[in-house]
Order: C-alpha cells, then structure tokens, then sequence
C-alpha cells in the first residue's frame, strides 16, 4: 500500500476546510458553513439553474450557495494559496494552483487526524478517496455524489455518517474497513457505520469490506425507479435500457449487529455471496421494500434470499423467514428447463409457497364442483344406476368422498354405488380426484400450520 500522507497536502482538502479545520469533539457549525458555501459555490459554477436548485434541494442547502461562485472567487483563491502554504511548512513545498471545475476530485492515500465534516456538500465531479485513513469522526450528511462516489480501501477509525447523503451514479466501497466504538445519542447507540435514509440510486459495492462495528441503513434507498432522481443526470444502461444496479455485499463481514430495516431494494436482490451475516441483521418483511420483478440473475437472487431467511429464522422471526422463503421459492421457479421449474411453480400457483389458505379452498371447491359435473353425467346415462343409488345426490357425495378420502367415506357409500361397475374412465377420475384432494388438503393445512405458527 502507498504510504499515507497528511490530507493537508492535497488542494481538494484545503479547499474543502478553507476556513480551517474541525477540532475537538463537536463541530463548529459556523466554521462549517462557511466552508460549505465555499465548496459548493466553487463545484456548482456552471449549472443551470434548474439544475443547481435541484442539488441544492437534495444537499438541503439554500440555493444561494450553489450560485455565488463568481462573487467569492478572487478572495477564496487568495486565501486557498495562503492556507496551503502555512499548512505545509516543508522547505521544497511548491503551491500546485488553483482547482479546475472541471478536474475530478482526488483524495488518495490520505491521513485525517481530525474530524471529517462534509455535510451538504456537493461533488459533481467523481469523489476519490481511495485508501483513505479517517481516524476520527467522518460525516456526510446529505451531501450529493452526482458522479461515482469511491471509498475504495478506506479505513473508517471512527464513526461514519452518511446520514440521508445521495449516490446519484456508483457508489464504491469496495475492501473498506469500518472499526469499532460508537457513541450513545439519545440513550440510544448509534452504528460506526450509519447510512441511515442515503440514497444510492445506481450500483452500491462493498465487496470484501469488514464492519467491526454496529451498522445501519435503516431507510437506504437502493437502485431507485426511474423518475425518482434528478432528471437527465442518469445514463440509461445500453444493454437493459433500464437505469437499475445492484447493491453488492459479496464477501463483507458483519461483526455487530446490522439493521436493514425499512431500506428498500427497488430493483434488485442485494447480492450476499460468500457474506457472513451477525446473527442480529434485521431485514424488513414488508412487500413494497423489494423489487417485484427484479433485473438479475435469479439464481444469485434466490441465494440472497436463502441467505436472509436464515439469518432472520435464527432470531425466531417466522413471519419474516417465510416472506423470504417465498421469495426464494419464486426464484427456483425461473431456474432449470421445464420441469425443473413446474413443481415449484404449481407450488406458487396453488397455494402461493405455502402462504395463503383462501387459493387451496377454491381449488377444493372448484374440484369438487367440476367432478361431481362430471359423475351427473355418467349418472344421467346409465340412468336406472342413478336412479337407485341416492338419487341427485350421488354425484356430490362421490365427489366429496373423493376429495376428503382420509375421512373413510367411501367405506360408507361405495358399496351401494357399486364402484367395481363403473365405467374405467370414472374409475380414473377418482383416482385422480383423491390425489387432487390430498394435495389441496396438504397445502390448506401448511397454510394454517403458518398462520397459527404450528410446529
């Protein structure tokens, strides 16, 4: 690995706390907004008006701050040579310039010692903080990436906030270590990782990052419908035609408890190969947080979501486990040729994967309804056996005989009926109504055992 330098080298930085930096445990709001108007009237020179107000709206920042770039630049680049200067007292040191608009922002193989507040900033170039050691504090608090967001590598020391922050393209934290300590606000603990409501409209990566922490996405948004973000800002993907990614967990460890709760997924499965899960994650059960026909492999899907139900049954969580077992179930019902997936696709359409009890009732009564039609009319024409065997009523009771076959009503009623001298074919259609019935019956009785959490 590069060796770290002090992120007062780097001209993105000082830019970015030209009016000093945070010290000590709690933030300067004054010092802060100053360096905010700062940043975001250099970043947004050049947008649109619609589109400033916008980002500003998304930043929640007063649309002034996006605007005033030409009235503050003589002063802030005076004092961006001089703060550069009295920050790097080498010798050899040699003052790079001012920053282009127009230049990505590039914060690689950084140290910071104290603490990061970015809060309502605005990137519109990509964000690069590749390597990066935050030792204490680090917030971005609704601040927007409208271009890739790249955490790649970083070490988070304390804790992390991206507190309602907007990932308007990719979002990368790729082998990202997030450690331990938290604070207690409100006599409640906050995660060192917190995510809570942040938004990642396209790809989110995590791959292979450890969180030694608590840490949350309670109400994260990830992969957002179309229309739900800036418009005009987001490529559509040239091969989908769909604006969607996933978010991606492969190989992440989770050494504390971690809640998804509430976070919607409203394209795609999150994808958890190869991810050890603490065995306190919360993942919410409610239909409308996850995509109904999801963009992805749905092999990986059904992973993800065997993955999941297993980490919520250890918590004794039935109803939760069994939203994810359907979803699951829905999966393998797209993997295979045809009759791989049939059964489980028979299996959803009869009784929605064990989940509801009214599609079984219909099914018994439209199977008995539809063979006792059928038995009338073998009784009609062999007309003095219908006759004498029960009258209008034969054909119900053999139905329902049939249907209820573990009751022993044939015991009761074939004799009379004379079985052994009906014709073959309705010989047959018992037989498949019986097996019919013990299907329907299994699955109504699953559905209950559900319902009333039999075990």
């Amino acid at each position: 690995m590069a060796e770290l330098r002090d992120a007062n080298s780097n001209p993105w930085y000082v830019l970015m706390t030209l009016y000093g930096e945070q010290e000590g445990e709690w933030v300067d709001e004054e010092l802060h907004a100053q360096n905010r108007a700062v940043w975001n009237a250099w970043s947004c020179q050049g947008l649109d008006d619609d589109v400033a107000a916008e980002v500003a709206k998304l930043a929640r920042v007063d649309v002034a701050e996006t605007r005033g770039w030409a009235e503050m630049a003589a002063k802030a680049k005076r004092r961006h040579r001089a703060e550069m200067t009295k920050r790097n007292k080498e010798s050899d040191f040699i003052y790079p310039g001012f920053l282009e608009a127009t230049a990505e922002v590039k914060l690689w193989n950084l140290n910071f010692q104290r603490v990061v507040d970015l809060s309502s900033f605005i990137f519109l170039k990509d964000a690069v903080f590749i390597n990066s050691n935050f030792k204490k504090e680090t917030s971005f608090k609704n601040a927007v990436f409208v271009e890739e967001g790249v955490f790649e590598s970083c070490k988070f020391k304390g804790p992390l906030i991206f507190f309602n922050s907007h990932f308007l393209k990719g979002a990368n934290f790729w082998d990202a270590e997030f450690s331990t300590g938290f604070t207690f606000i409100h006599s409640r603990v906050m995660g060192d990782a917190r995510f809570y409501d942040a938004v990642f409209t396209r790809e989110a990566t995590f791959i292979r990052s450890t969180f030694n922490g608590y840490v949350t996405f309670q109400g994260a948004k990830f992969g957002l419908d179309d229309g739900e973000h800036l418009p005009d800002w987001d490529e559509v993907d040239p091969i989908s035609g769909q604006s969607y990614r996933q978010v991606d967990f492969s190989d992440c460890v989770f050494e504390r408890p971690t809640s998804f709760r509430d976070a919607h997924f409203s394209a795609a499965y999150p994808i958890l190969e190869g991810t050890i899960l603490h065995a306190n994650t919360d993942f919410s059960s409610a239909k409308e947080n996850w995509p109904q026909r999801p963009k992805a492999d749905p092999a990986q899907a059904r992973e993800s979501c065997a993955k999941i139900r297993h980490a919520l049954a250890k918590q004794g969580l039935p109803d939760e486990e069994h939203f994810f077992f359907r979803r699951k179930m829905g999966f393998a019902a797209q993997i295979g040729g045809f009759w791989q997936r049939l059964p489980y696709r028979l299996f959803g359409l009869v009784s929605n994967f064990g989940e509801s009890i009214a599609r079984p009732l219909i099914g018994l009564g439209v199977a008995f309804v539809t063979f006792a039609v059928m038995f009338s009319a073998y009784f009609n024409w062999m007309n003095e056996f219908y006759a004498g065997a029960y009258g209008g009523a034969a054909p119900f009771t053999l139905s329902g005989s049939n249907l209820f076959s573990f009751l022993g009503l044939h015991r009761f009623y074939f004799t009379s009926l004379r079985f052994a001298e009906m014709h073959w074919f309705v010989q047959l259609l018992c037989a498949v109504e019986v097996i019919l019935g013990l299907m329907l019956l299994f699955f109504l009785g699953l559905a209950l055992r559900k319902r009333f959490r039999l075990r």
